[in-house]
């Protein structure tokens, strides 16, 4: 509920703080005083776009603040889910600038408009005889009916479920894409694991066949090499290893009258046996080296595949390669479990979708038996607001699984004996429009917590005794919930549990709105004001205080 209002610098209206409590307040006042400024101000606070001509004094800053107590709403996940500051008292503020940027918060967090005018939603709805509340929205009809039923939980539990029934379906739509897609590409994959899998990969393969291709296509120049190098190391005349020889005795002979000789000698000993471990290496390297052409084009062809593929996936290395073998192996696996995975999903859903139907038939069932006690409540409502041959009428049929069930939901209505039913929004008169959505709301109100409802001129073209039942109702609602209503009718002003004035004050420079909650002798005055224009009679004022006291 709404317990507090500041406005500045909004319209007509320089400074306004006024202060409200839960029940019906009645808001009064000479047409033109303000009264649609006030409401105007309070759905700019919750949501509405600024319009920069709203500011009174162009060069200030324009400010509305609102306070309400919303403990009853349930809101914690909202509050959550936009990381705003949950208080049960929460403050919204809205600031124009005279450049005309708007900036909201919610208990001092900064807000889109968007959070705001969706949080602004559960708090406060507004109504004048030309609205349709939405009733007429098949999804607002199944929460009055479902209210009215007391199927709240019931209905809490079955969305919840319906709501992974519908991502199942989804799921399983994307699956059966994916595996239409995949189909197509299980050849192609296929064929590209053949063809890995018939290279039988082995890591580094590549470089140790290159390195014995190497040495293959060139046998014949290594023979010739290592030969030419084994004979100038072990040539008997000339060779490496007899000059060494030669020169260990030359040396060795005066070695021992020399100590650095002696040391020469001993590096020409390791030197010499370094030598015979080449020459056995050369030998060795001499029988390995076969000069094999059919060898040498086996390698040339097992080289070329290997880089070919390479080539062909995109990649550097053997190791690279054998990766993407094991990837593609894993997408071909992958395609064949798809019917696996979409065979049980499909399960699971239609197990899901057999408690959905059980579930949705309670519901139906409910709603059924009591369609006729809403029906003939709403219209015994109609009777006492003298619409003897209004009608309300609910058809319920059956329909595919929906969020509220697999019923499909209409109230229709007829406010002429004989006439034929219609669509709620297409009542004709505004009078009786309004009595009919006071009717609903009076029921709704019974049965659900509703946000704060500010009622503008919804009694307009009604008076007497349906003025007086109206009156009633507002103020039976205002025993669950807050009401405002902003009426002409002295009727229903009596009715209040507090009393509000909006006038005008013109001074020597310029006119503000203003607003002023009355006393008792003040509000006698003012109905007294009502039922009989500015001169305050004694008549008038006894038919007010006799009024008040009805």
């Amino acid at each position: 509920m709404l317990t507090h209002l500041s406005i500045s610098n909004f319209a007509l209206i320089d400074s306004l703080e006024v202060d409200f409590e839960k029940g019906l307040s009645i808001l009064t006042g000479e047409t033109g005083s303000g009264k649609s400024i006030i409401i105007e101000a309070l759905e700019m606070l919750l949501g509405e776009r600024a319009d920069l001509k709203a500011l009174k004094n162009p060069e200030a800053k324009c400010i509305i603040e609102g306070e309400f107590l919303i403990s009853s709403y349930g809101l914690n996940d909202f509050f959550r889910q936009h990381e705003i500051d949950y208080s049960d008292t929460t403050i919204f503020r809205r600031e124009i600038n005279p450049q005309g940027k708007s900036r909201s918060f919610v208990n001092d967090t900064p807000v889109n408009l968007n959070v705001l005018k969706e949080l602004g939603a559960f708090l406060v709805n507004v109504h004048s005889q030309h609205e349709t509340l939405d009733i007429g929205k098949s999804v607002n009809q199944f929460e009055f009916l479902d209210a009215y039923c007391g199927n709240q939980s019931e209905l809490e539990d079955y969305r919840k479920e319906f709501k992974n029934w519908h991502a199942l379906g989804l799921e399983i739509e994307q699956l059966t894409e994916q595996e239409k897609r995949s189909k197509l590409d299980l050849d192609y994959f296929t064929f590209q694991l053949e063809e890995l899998n018939t290279a039988q990969l082995k890591q580094g393969e590549l470089e140790s066949s290159e390195e014995e291709l190497a040495t293959a296509e060139h046998a014949e120049e290594i023979r010739l090499s290592v030969d030419k190098a084994t004979q100038l190391m072990a040539d008997e005349q000339q060779g490496i290893m007899v000059r060494i020889r030669e020169l260990k005795q030359i040396l060795g002979k005066t070695a021992a009258f020399n100590r650095s000789l002696e040391t020469t000698g001993n590096r020409l000993e390791s030197v010499y046996a370094e030598l015979q471990d080449i020459e056995g290496e050369l030998e060795r390297i001499a029988e390995d080296v076969i000069i094999d052409p059919q060898r040498s084009k086996l390698l040339r062809e097992r080289v070329d595949h290997l880089n070919n593929l390479l080539f062909k996936h995109r990649v550097r290395t053997i190791e690279e390669l054998m990766a993407l073998r094991d990837e593609i192996e894993a997408k071909v696996a992958a395609i064949g479990s798809l019917d696996e995975q979409i065979a049980q999903k499909q399960k699971e859903r239609s197990l899901l979708e057999e408690k959905l139907n059980k579930n949705a038939a309670r519901l139906g069932v409910r709603r059924r038996k009591e369609i006729p006690s809403l029906e003939k409540e709403m219209n015994s409502l109609f009777q006492s607001l003298a619409m003897p041959h209004a009608e309300l009428k609910i058809e319920i049929s059956e329909s595919s699984l929906n969020t509220n069930g697999n019923d499909a939901l209409r109230f229709l209505i007829r406010t002429n004996k004989g006439a034929s039913f219609s669509e709620l929004a297409k009542v004709a008169s505004g009078g009786e429009f309004s009595r009919i959505m006071l009717a609903l709301k009076s029921i709704f109100a019974r049965v659900k917590t509703l946000p704060t409802i500010i009622f503008d001129e919804i009694d307009t073209g009604v008076s007497g005794e349906v003025a007086h039942k109206m009156g009633e109702i507002m103020k039976k609602m205002g025993q669950s919930m807050q009401v405002f209503s902003i009426t002409h009718l002295p009727q229903v002003a009596v009715k209040g549990n507090a009393h509000y004035k909006v006038y005008k004050e013109t001074g020597k420079q310029s006119t503000q709105t203003k607003m002023q909650r009355l006393s008792d002798q003040q509000r006698l005055e003012e109905v007294a004001r009502m039922l009989s224009g500015d001169k305050l009679s004694d008549a008038a004022l006894a038919n007010a205080r006799e009024l008040m006291m009805a």
